[in-house]
């Protein structure tokens, strides 16, 4: 019982419903391994998809046109993972927002934590479009409190007191 892996995932809806074709989802799977709580490795990736509207086209109360693409919001999330074909990546509503890789080391008192977020952006040179990873590094210490050392102030008619 050394190794633990755990999986995650974290969903967000964001509705307009005065204008419906501003509403986005956007989904961020994790993967965390823990060697022996010393180590720990999480891999996670955010995906958003700005065009959740066309789910909504085929209900009259909506009042949308008949749009384009996938209105099946599990078939158009399976279609973002078809590596092995361009088309259906590209016809899908979710576009890849971010890759994380965070290692945190637990040093007793101490967390020293390094994380690389790697986001796609979008460039045009001379009429040619291509999208560049632009990678981002963090490095923290970060201190854990002793919880031994607790403190609590009583206030008595205006005298304080420290409390151990």
């Amino acid at each position: 019982n050394r190794i633990k892996i755990n999986l995650g995932l974290s969903t967000n809806i964001r509705m307009n419903l005065l204008r419906l074709t501003e509403s986005s989802f956007s989904f961020q799977p994790n993967i965390t391994v823990n060697i022996n709580d010393f180590l720990n490795f999480t891999f996670s990736s955010l995906s958003t998809n700005n065009v959740i509207a066309r789910y909504f086209d085929k209900i009259p109360l909506f009042g949308l046109p008949d749009l384009p693409g996938e209105s099946n919001p599990l078939v158009d999330l399976a279609k973002s993972f078809f590596f092995w074909d361009e088309n259906a990546r590209k016809m899908s509503g979710f576009k890849l927002k971010s890759l994380n890789f965070k290692l945190t080391h637990n040093l007793h008192d101490w967390d020293l934590t390094s994380e690389l977020t790697v986001k796609p952006v979008l460039k045009n040179e001379q009429g040619r479009y291509f999208y560049k990873y632009e990678p981002y590094f963090t490095f923290m210490v970060s201190w854990k409190p002793v919880s031994d050392l607790k403190t609590q102030i009583d206030i008595d008619e205006g005298t304080f007191e420290l409390v151990n």
